[in-house]
């Protein structure tokens, strides 16, 4: 018997189906919510719902998300950053969450996890922890605009009463990545990559991160160091920060 019910957005991706495995591990029931058309090879294998839900319809979002769910992952959003996605881009970070958060005040959720990204903090930080100002609003990159304004459509639900916790992960890497560092990788170590930029970063693993998300959903107070709650009794800009 399952003990527990959950919505996962974006199911179907690289740090969805991380996701997804830590939580059949965990014996969570799942509803996967997928973009209609996409591939799903990966996530057919585990014993989940599938529903097909463009995140963008929010009467699609509402009707796919049922009444007094324990938990809804947001992990749904386009990463590109391409100049030819920034409308695309910014319906679905944007306004897509906006869908996310309202269906989980009318649907009465107990908790939602919104992923974020490390970025919304903006560049030139030696070090950021909860404290930090968050700068990324004024990014001229949309990608990280995008997700900051999300991240803010999920802290005026929490004004309105939602609970919810906000994962700010560094560069994700791990299984199921065919696209982003997994693909960088193979072109090293086939000798196919014409340069390496003089940079460097900070780097989490995938299911590091989908453990720290089942962890935010029942995890408190603030001043955690593997999480702090965003709710009516924290701070506006509480959010939790995922390190390797």
């Amino acid at each position: 018997m399952l003990d527990r019910h959950c919505v996962v957005t974006g199911a179907n991706g690289f740090l969805g189906i991380n996701l997804v495995e830590q939580l059949i591990k965990a014996r969570w029931r799942v509803i996967a919510l997928c973009q209609p058309g996409t591939d799903l090879q990966y996530l057919r294998p585990f014993p989940v719902d599938l529903a097909e839900c463009d995140i963008r319809d929010g009467a699609s979002v509402a009707s796919a998300i049922p009444q007094k769910v324990e938990a809804v992952f947001h992990t749904a959003a386009v990463t590109s950053l391409w100049s030819r996605r920034r409308a695309i881009q910014r319906e679905v970070n944007v306004a897509g969450t906006r869908n996310i958060v309202h269906a989980c005040l009318q649907r009465e959720v107990r908790k939602l996890i919104h992923t974020s990204t490390w970025n919304t903090y903006g560049l030139g930080h030696a070090a950021i922890s909860e404290a930090t100002h968050q700068t990324g609003g004024l990014s001229a990159i949309n990608y990280v605009q995008t997700k900051y304004l999300a991240e803010e459509e999920v802290r005026r639900a929490v004004e309105q009463g939602l609970d919810a916790t906000i994962i700010n992960p560094c560069h994700i890497m791990g299984r199921y990545d065919t696209h982003n560092w997994g693909r960088m990788f193979k072109l090293v170590a086939q000798g196919r990559l014409p340069a390496i930029p003089p940079v460097r970063g900070a780097f989490c693993h995938a299911e590091a991160v989908a453990l720290a998300q089942l962890v935010a959903v029942d995890c408190g107070g603030e001043g955690k160091t593997t999480c702090s709650r965003v709710s009516r009794r924290a701070l506006p800009k509480s959010s939790l920060l995922s390190r390797s």
